[in-house]
């Protein structure tokens, strides 16, 4: 195989790679903290935005995404029929709460954001942290009390050790306290400020902010769509290859007969080389083909008439020898 199909297949293996690699996107944050609110980030640089949406993709399949607030909303709890036991966690509710601070909103009151919830899970996760992210101590903290997420105590106990594995079992069976409806909520709606109860952060206008939840099908159909790009580029390639192969041929043998034909037409015979004029005849009174021959129309045309004696052999013009 040559070095460019070589090169083709290397450029199509590069495409269907790009294509796949959507597949494998997991919990993801649109919204953005404020730099003041850096201290609220992990040792891992994450913000509560990010780490709030991989607890949250713990009852999700996985795949959980925090969207920006909005003006006039906040995040809102869980709608009915769709908690679960992570939305109902007072961890979750602090994480999103601060990823609500942090972009210098108000808060959702724990009231009213466990409302839709038949069991509560308070200063617990109901399941795996994920490895790949670590829960801040003050997510942690006592939000039933105040019945909100406080700030100024979330940041006294920035120092505290982060979690990470599994957290702490739930205080009820799953099997018995669940909601007429288990399926995963693929979202958190917004809700505005009036008739909850803000939170002590600061910022005048509240926010609203909704997650949404990624399909896997339809990451799968799109990586599918890029194999099958890659496939018809890579078919593309090497069949323009092979016909570009194909055209380069020798030349053709009617060029060749035609340039030997010119060159038969440009050949001229050789002139001989026993050609040569005649000599004029002399001039005589009494033979009228010497006559000079009178010219045709209007054209004046002038000849040389030798005379006689210029032609006679043994004379010269001259004095006599003596």
């Amino acid at each position: 195989m040559s070095l460019k199909v070589l090169t083709i297949f290397g450029i199509a293996a590069k495409l269907i790679q790009v294509a796949v690699l959507p597949v494998a996107q997991a919990q993801t944050s649109l919204a953005t903290c404020l730099p003041e609110f850096g201290w609220m980030n992990n040792s891992l640089h994450q913000s509560p935005c990010v780490v709030g949406a991989y607890m949250l993709g713990v009852c999700n399949s996985g795949e959980f995404t925090v969207l920006p607030l909005a003006p006039s909303h906040h995040y809102t709890g869980p709608t009915a029929g769709q908690a679960n036991p992570c939305q109902c966690s007072t961890v979750v509710y602090s994480l999103i709460s601060a990823c609500g601070a942090c972009q210098n909103r108000t808060v959702e009151a724990w009231s009213a954001w466990q409302t839709n919830c038949s069991v509560v899970y308070p200063q617990q996760f109901p399941g795996t942290i994920p490895s790949v992210t670590r829960v801040p101590a003050w997510a942690y903290l006592d939000v039933v009390k105040s019945d909100a997420f406080n700030a100024t105590a979330a940041k006294a106990d920035r120092s505290a050790p982060e979690s990470t594995g599994a957290g702490p079992k739930p205080t009820g069976s799953f099997s018995t306290t669940t909601t007429s409806s288990p399926t995963p909520t693929p979202s958190i709606s917004g809700g505005n400020d009036s008739g909850t109860n803000g939170s002590n952060t600061t910022g005048g206008d509240s926010s609203s902010a909704t997650t949404s939840k990624k399909s896997p099908a339809g990451a799968i159909a799109g990586a599918v769509i890029g194999v099958l790009g890659g496939l018809a580029i890579i078919a593309t390639l090497v069949f323009f290859f092979i016909r570009r192969r194909r055209a380069k041929t020798a030349p053709s043998a009617t060029y060749a007969y035609n340039a030997h034909s010119d060159a038969a037409l440009n050949a001229s015979p050789p002139m001989s080389q026993h050609s040569h004029n005649p000599l004029p005849r002399l001039y005589d009174p009494s033979d009228p083909s010497t006559f000079p021959k009178t010219p045709a129309g209007p054209t004046v045309q002038t000849a040389n008439i030798a005379s006689p004696q210029q032609y006679q052999s043994n004379q010269y013009s001259g004095f006599p020898e003596l």
